[in-house]
C-alpha cells in the first residue's frame, strides 16, 4: 500500500479497497469491501476471547483478582471475557465521542485514526514480543528433553535452527521496525510516534 499510495494514504480507510478497484475493477472492489467488513466485525471478537485468556491465566498465578480466573459451564472465562469486553467498550467510547472533541488535533477523525492506529501498533507488539517465546519453548524442549524431542521432530535440524533463528529475528526485526516508523506519516510523524 505504501509503495503503491505513498505515506499520505497510509490513514485512508478505504485505501485498500481503492486498489483493488484500481487493479481489478469494481466488482474485486465490491468483494474487498465486503471481505474487509467481515474482518473488522471478527477480530476484535477473536482478539477479545484470546486476551480474555490472557487474563485468566493473570488471575490464576495472582496477579489479577481471582474472580477473572472462573470459568462458566462451557469452560470458558466468561468473567475475563466481560472484564475485557467492558474495557473495550470504555476505552471506544473514550478513543470515538470524547477524546476527538476534548483534545482537537485537527479533524476530530485524526485524532481518532492515531488513538486507534497507536493501540494497533501497541497490540501487535504484544504479539511481537511474544511469539519468539515460542521458539524459546521448542530451544528449551529440545534440550532438557532430547529423546523426547528427537521422536517429535518432523522437520531435518538444519532447517528448524534456520527456522529458529529466521521467526526470532524476524520478531526482532518487527520490533524495531514498529518502534522506529509511524504507521500513519502524515498525522504522527516519526518523532512524535
Amino acid at each position: 500500500m505504501l509503495v503503491i499510495c505513498g505515506p499520505q494514504k497510509a490513514s485512508d480507510p478505504v485505501v485498500f479497497i481503492t486498489i483493488v478497484d484500481q487493479a481489478l475493477g469494481r466488482g474485486a472492489g465490491n468483494v474487498t469491501a465486503v471481505c474487509l467488513l467481515c474482518f473488522f466485525m471478527v477480530a476484535p471478537l477473536i482478539y477479545n476471547y484470546t486476551f480474555a485468556r490472557l487474563l485468566l491465566v493473570a488471575a490464576i498465578d495472582g496477579h489479577l483478582p481471582t474472580g477473572l480466573a472462573k470459568l462458566n459451564r462451557a469452560r470458558a472465562p466468561a468473567n475475563a471475557i466481560y472484564f475485557q469486553s467492558a474495557v473495550a467498550l470504555v476505552f471506544t467510547v473514550l478513543s470515538y465521542f470524547i477524546l476527538p472533541y476534548l483534545f482537537p488535533i485537527g479533524q476530530p477523525v485524526d485524532l481518532s485514526t492515531i488513538i486507534v492506529t497507536v493501540s494497533l501498533a501497541a497490540l501487535t507488539l504484544v504479539w511481537l514480543i511474544s511469539i519468539p517465546f515460542l521458539f524459546i519453548d521448542v530451544l528449551v524442549i529440545a534440550r532438557r528433553q532430547p529423546a523426547l524431542f528427537q521422536e517429535h521432530r518432523i522437520l531435518p535440524y538444519p532447517l528448524f535452527w534456520m527456522l529458529v533463528l529466521l521467526g526470532t529475528f524476524s520478531c526482532l526485526l518487527a520490533i524495531v521496525d514498529t518502534l522506529l516508523n509511524s504507521w500513519i506519516p502524515d498525522l504522527l510523524t516519526p518523532t512524535a510516534w
